[in-house]
């Protein structure tokens, strides 16, 4: 793991998908399976802290895909804050209603 001069901050919304993502993966797919997905999150988090430019620009925000998934993300000179872990067929206007499609 590299030494990073930022740290990550999840908002209320974004734990609330990433508790409901993991509990409906570990229901629907078992435990090897919210493993690998929880691994597969992390290492997005590191590589966009690695490179914070990585993600696609949209919605007032930075998007980087993971799986079946989009971490929508912002960034400051201290910290990177996740906003939202919405799955690809989610409706992110709803989801992000402060947020404009640009």
């Amino acid at each position: 793991m590299s030494a990073h001069k930022i740290k990550i901050v999840i908002t209320q919304p974004a734990a609330q998908d990433l508790r409901n993502l993991f509990a409906y993966t570990l229901e629907k797919w078992g435990n090897a399976q919210l493993l690998d997905y929880q691994l597969k999150i992390n290492i997005a988090f590191e590589a966009i802290l690695d490179n914070p430019a990585i993600g696609k620009f949209g919605y007032s925000c930075q998007i980087y895909p993971v799986a079946q998934h989009r971490i929508f993300y912002d960034t400051t000179d201290q910290n990177l804050i996740i906003l939202r872990v919405l799955h690809r067929r989610m409706d992110v206007l709803r989801h992000l209603p402060e947020q404009k499609e640009q």
